[in-house]
This record gives structure tokens, sequence and C-alpha cells, in this order.
């Protein structure tokens, strides 16, 4: 497999101090052993520690009493940026990770904290269409910022990343389907996808989407899975990546998420749209640029 060029990054041997890991967060250790890996990035690379610095797991259990978990990116110390349809099933023990790409050795980097507050989107749309799919989870206290963990750029004006045919999915979990199994990574994967222009991505979508609210992206045999909801999409900028999306949805059918997002590509919440909503729930702490 080629490695995706997005993430030819200069990860510098930079010394962090070593930070909060999971010794002593019991039920997070058993929340992360008790998920089920599946559907995530397809026809993904493994991700170093720093090359996605903005890059957060959730976890969380919903009103069943069963284990989940989320994709998400940092928006500030204090701030995590997922889904909407994700945040609505976050019923009890929402924890977050960062600075980690492995959850099976998380290493010193690793940081564990609690979510204190979910604000999902008051407008978001769970039909078959996730429209307004973002909320905003509040965290118990700050994690610490370092090369390893960093909060992701959002701009007001994306028009000129959505030129981009390039972008960067991201996510822990299952990369391909044998059969009626899955196979999956405890590891951050992640690939890169084409950018479609909003005409092709509303014509898969029998012309249901919003231009100033979604994008879509996908590639053959490479993209997004239904686990990696609320993780980021990215375009690398020279010498970091701006997140312009969130994954939001995708087929249904496990043959054409697999196999075929160049011809149903998945469903991202497009940030930029969203920058207002995100400084007012935040109490005006996170500003887009």
């Amino acid at each position: 497999m080629t490695v995706f060029p997005l993430l030819v990054l200069l990860v510098t041997s930079a010394v962090a101090h070593p930070l909060q890991g999971l010794d002593g967060h019991e039920e997070v250790l058993q929340l992360v052993s008790s998920l089920n890996y599946t559907e995530f990035v397809f026809g993904g690379d493994p991700v170093k520690l720093g090359q996605i610095p903005d890059q957060v797991l959730v976890l969380f259990k919903d009103s069943t009493g069963k284990s989940n978990s989320c994709g998400a990116s940092l928006i500030s110390p204090t701030h995590v940026l997922t889904a909407a349809h994700c945040s609505v099933e976050m019923i009890s023990g929402t924890t977050v990770i960062v600075g980690v790409v492995d959850i099976r050795n998380r290493g010193n980097e690793a940081q564990v904290v609690r979510v204190s507050k979910i604000s999902t989107h008051p407008e978001f749309s769970n039909d078959k269409n996730y429209v307004n799919d973002i909320a905003v989870l509040e965290l118990s206290s700050p994690v610490h910022l370092n090369f390893f963990v960093k909060v992701a750029q959002i701009y007001k004006d994306d028009s000129k990343f959505l030129e981009d045919k390039t972008a960067l999915v991201s996510g822990f979990g299952t990369y391909k389907y044998v059969g009626k199994d899955s196979i999956h990574s405890p590891q951050l994967l992640a690939t890169d996808v084409t950018l479609f222009p909003f005409e092709y991505c509303n014509q898969t979508r029998k012309g249901n989407l919003k231009q100033e609210q979604q994008i879509c992206a996908g590639a053959k045999n490479k993209g997004v899975g239904p686990g990696d909801s609320g993780g980021p999409l990215h375009v690398f900028r020279s010498p970091q990546l701006v997140q312009i999306g969130i994954v939001s949805y995708g087929s249904p059918q496990k043959w054409v998420m697999a196999h075929l997002q160049d011809q149903l590509p998945a469903i991202f919440t497009r940030v930029s749209h969203y920058c207002d909503y995100i400084n007012e729930v935040t109490g005006g702490i996170v500003e887009c640029q």
C-alpha cells in the first residue's frame, strides 16, 4: 500500500514531559477492553504519535449500557468537537483520550479526561440526512497541550481548502471485512480520500444535501465507516492540518462502505458553517480563524 501523502509530515524528536496516563482509570480501561471495533477507516495506514495531534477518542455507554466509541477533535484544552448523532447516545461514563495512537499501548503521552457537559446542536436533524450533525463536549479539566496534543485549526472561510482534491480521514478500528467478520486494529489509522464537488455529492444523495452544511469525500477501497463518526476530516496546509469536516454518515451497506466510496462518498458536517455556534457554546473560548 502506498503511504498516504498527507501524513508525510515532519514529526521531529521533540521531547514532551510525561503526562497523565490510564493508571487509576479502571472504568476507562474496562470500557476500552469491551469495545467492539467495527467499521472504522478502510484502507488506512497506522498513524505516528504527533501526526494528527488534534485527534480524540471518545468512550461512552449508551442507553442500553453498551460500550461505544466515537471520534472527535480537540478545539480547546477544555472542549472537544464531535458529531451530534454520537452525543445523543452518550448516556454515562463519557470520557475522552488524547495523545494516543494505539489504545492498547498508550504510552506516557496519553491523557484521559471526563466529559462534564454535552452540547448537541439544537437543530440536529436525526433523520437520514443528519443535518447539523455537530456537538461540543466540555471537559472536567483541561488537557495539557504539547507536541503530541494540539487544538484543531478551523477557518471561517474554507472555500480555498475545498478546492483541494485530497483530504485526510482518520479513526480507530476496522480496516477491512473478511466475509461477515470485521478485521479491526486498536491503532489510529488514516488514509487520503478525494474531496468531491458538492454537485456530485448531492447527486449521490438524491438532492438531499445542504451545500453550506455538508461536504463529501471518499475513494475506491478507502474511507470512513460508522465507527469513525465524529472524527475530523483534514486538509494539509504546511506545516499543519486544517479541519474542514466531521464524519457524519455513509452507506449502510458494508461492501459499499469498504470498497465503493468513490461512487457513494461519506458525508461530513462542514465545520466552517458552525463557527458562530462553536464560539457561543464554548463561551467565546474557541474562535475560528
